[in-house]
């Protein structure tokens, strides 16, 4: 039986060359190598480390140059549009370029994703987060939700709760439904994907195993989130999420006030 194709979108945006050398090293050290791939560049100068790799692996990397950008994530979206036009990845995942997978990573993803319902359409892993101040790695359950049909986009919004985009394997049926990630969001484009999917009927399951690690920045939207006040950005994304006026939207805003 062929194994299934994971298509990886990535974004690289003046990223520094050590951070990103270990992410698409990631990649080759996978024990699942049945993976493509599709990165675009937004930086200001097209990065060195992404043509070199594109030279290591040609078979297997689309490089888009995607300058400038219209929005935080039009990077994923570019590489996104390209891997579903290609149409050959049953399933998308995604890997920051200062992030990266665990060795086994893909392998765990792909046989849980084969192992259960045909009716989910994303499962999401543990993490590890890089706490920045103190230099070290340090295991993170708490970003992670429990099974996620259970959770509603209310609730999602209430409790603060956060997964890490690299760690989610999605059907890229989903993806064909309901779009890429929003390029008028201020902040958090991904968490609003996700509600956005819940509230259409995405259902989500989580594995529980780590399988990403995930570099804490100070200016991220979790530390503006740790630091609280009104006029942080992670209070602004909540409000713009508010002040949508589509229908799903409008569920949303449902969903928040009524927690059913």
């Amino acid at each position: 039986m062929e194994k299934s194709t994971v298509g990886i979108v990535m974004m690289v945006k003046d990223c520094k060359d050590e951070y990103l050398i270990q992410a698409v090293g990631s990649l080759l050290s996978q024990t699942y190598q049945n993976w493509y791939l599709y990165v675009a560049d937004s930086s200001v100068k097209p990065s060195k480390v992404l043509q070199w790799f594109k030279t290591l692996v040609p078979n297997k990397v689309t490089l888009i140059r995607s300058y400038p950008p219209k929005g935080p994530a039009h990077g994923f979206n570019v590489a996104l549009g390209k891997a579903l036009k290609e149409n050959k990845c049953g399933y998308i995942a995604r890997l920051d370029s200062d992030d990266f997978f665990i060795s086994n990573a893909l392998e765990l993803l792909v046989g849980f994703m084969e192992g259960i319902d045909d009716d989910i359409d994303m499962i999401y892993g543990d993490v590890i987060n890089y706490e920045k101040l103190s230099g070290v790695w340090k295991s993170t359950i708490e970003l992670c939700l429990g099974e996620f049909e259970l959770m509603t986009a209310g609730n999602f919004i209430r409790e603060d709760n956060q997964i890490s985009g690299g760690a989610i394997l999605v059907k890229d049926r989903l993806y064909r439904k309901i779009g890429g990630w929003d390029l008028s969001m201020v902040d958090a484009w991904d968490m609003e994907w996700y509600i956005h999917a819940m509230v259409v009927g995405a259902k989500f399951k989580h594995l529980q195993e780590f399988i990403y690690y995930h570099r804490l920045r100070n200016d991220s939207v979790y530390a503006e989130s740790l630091k609280g006040g009104k006029n942080s950005r992670y209070v602004k994304w909540k409000k713009q999420l508010l002040d949508r006026k589509t229908k799903y939207r409008k569920e949303a805003i449902k969903y928040m006030f009524s927690g059913e």
